[in-house]
């Protein structure tokens, strides 16, 4: 790790450190990567607080939320990590998804592709799998294909 980044094939890992991490984010979006922004231990009770704010603090308080860029602008509003709130717009744009997980409190934003990705993992280690339940088994009736001809004969291959 150099500078406090950190890059793995399409993640990017930065420590939160302000408006150089942000512009690194962005940089890595615009590729399409995963970033992961480790955010200051101390936030994580703020944020705990800020995202659960009728739970009853204890000693494990564990964050986990996903969420569009409404989660990174909620976030945003923890004093010091308002600059965090100017990926909203660059989130929007690419389809990307928050998740923010703690107890070391770490951002991660996802792009399309690697939400699919990382889904299709979960339902394989959940013991489902991880292609999509066929129309049957979703209570779906099954499609039926048409016995009337088709509007155009087929041609003859040439040989």
């Amino acid at each position: 790790m150099r500078n406090g980044v950190q890059g793995r094939m399409d993640t990017l890992t930065l420590r939160f450190d302000g408006a150089p991490s942000i512009a690194a984010a962005r940089k890595a979006m615009r590729a399409g990567s995963r970033v992961d922004i480790e955010l200051p231990l101390e936030t994580h009770h703020a944020l705990y607080r800020h995202l659960n704010p009728d739970a009853s603090g204890g000693p494990d308080e564990e964050i986990d939320a996903d969420d569009g860029a409404e989660l990174l602008e909620r976030i945003a509003t923890v004093a010091g990590l308002g600059e965090l709130g100017t990926l909203a717009p660059a989130l929007k744009a690419g389809g990307y998804r928050v998740e923010l997980s703690g107890p070391d409190p770490v951002l991660s934003l996802l792009p399309p592709a690697k939400r699919a990705k990382a889904t299709a993992a979960a339902r394989r280690a959940a013991g489902r799998s991880a292609r999509r339940p066929s129309r049957a088994s979703r209570g779906a009736p099954a499609r039926r294909r048409s016995a009337a001809p088709r509007s155009r004969p087929r041609r003859a291959r040439r040989s």
